[in-house]
């Protein structure tokens, strides 16, 4: 199913299969008061998209028990447009329990920074992504 931009819509399971290509993502959070945008290397565990940052920082503190915002994508513009977007959107879960935080430290499928101490999922439940495929890029000003 193509959307009203002629992208084409992807199911869920498409959209987890397309995250679990990818390293790094963007989460989408208020931080006081303002919107803010930390990319921040990313896993799939489970039923969740899981970041990892360090306990001291500003994702740390904004996030807890907020409404946020995760994305994804792998995009080309040369020659034609291709690639595809996926996005999350949950209640961040800030993980407190040590036994999971370690499992989430030496079982995640990518390596964490040496700083990540501290860990943010977010269910997914509400995910949707678009894929292009070889669309037109104007050249024009």
């Amino acid at each position: 199913m193509l959307d009203s931009n002629g992208l084409e819509v992807l199911s869920p399971s498409e959209c987890i299969r397309l995250l679990d290509k990818a390293a790094v993502g963007r989460l989408v959070f208020t931080d006081a008061g303002l919107p803010a945008v930390s990319p921040l290397p990313f896993t799939v565990d489970g039923d969740f998209v899981v970041v990892g940052t360090s306990a001291e920082s500003h994702v740390a503190r904004a996030v807890h028990d907020s409404i946020i915002a995760f994305q994804a994508d792998e995009v080309a513009t040369e020659p034609v447009l291709t690639g595809w977007t996926v996005t999350v959107l949950g209640r961040a879960q800030v993980v407190r329990e040590r036994k999971e935080a370690a499992r989430l430290l030496h079982e995640a499928a990518r390596p964490w920074p040496s700083r990540t101490a501290e860990f943010v999922r977010v269910p997914l439940t509400r995910i949707h992504g678009r894929r292009a495929a070889a669309v037109p890029v104007s050249t024009t000003a």
